[in-house]
């Protein structure tokens, strides 16, 4: 992560990874930032995986995962335990219900990061 995604981005602090039992990163959660470092991470996805000219992150892959791929992810559908949620759900991503193109990270400790491509917006909260 140092090297393809902190370096390229100019990150201005080492980010912080919470680490399991075993030591091992925890992939799916846990990663500690500062806000301007997390809004480059925000931006890098407004600009579909593009930073400053260069293809950092492959476009595909950022187009896959801000979109709902299956019946249960999509936004205002069951998606737990028969609860409909309101949000959809990408790789990491939920989908706003309003759609519009929108999505946003949401930490266990109320931090977000909305970004809309559309207005070429990026908001982060912490």
């Amino acid at each position: 992560m140092e090297e393809k995604l902190f370096q390229p981005l100019g990150m201005e602090h080492p980010g912080h990874w919470i680490v399991d039992v075993h030591n091992r990163e925890m992939a799916y959660a846990g990663l500690l930032m500062t806000a301007r470092d997390i809004a480059k991470f925000g931006e890098l996805h407004r600009c579909q995986g593009n930073w400053q000219g260069q293809q950092i992150v492959p476009a595909d892959y950022v187009a896959a995962s801000t979109r709902a791929d299956a019946p249960h992810t999509q936004p205002g559908q069951p998606f737990v335990g028969g609860h409909v949620f309101g949000p959809g759900y990408g790789s990491q991503w939920w989908l706003p219900a309003a759609g519009n193109n929108t999505f946003a990270a949401i930490g266990v400790y109320n931090q977000f990061i909305f970004v809309d491509p559309n207005n070429e917006t990026v908001i982060v909260k912490l």
